[in-house]
């Protein structure tokens, strides 16, 4: 399951999800794919923390 027992998200879990809203609306490949990579490397820097 996506979420912790506290009922966080985790956020390599949520960049997915995310994306997959983005990509609903309509946005630019090239605009997704900026945030995806932008997205990834931010939680690089910050480590996967709980979310909400």
């Amino acid at each position: 399951m996506n979420h912790s027992p506290s009922g966080s998200l985790l956020l390599s879990k949520a960049i997915p999800g995310f994306i997959n809203y983005k990509t609903t609306e309509g946005l630019a490949l090239r605009t997704i794919d900026s945030h995806e990579r932008l997205l990834n490397k931010w939680l690089e820097h910050i480590g996967d923390q709980e979310i909400g």
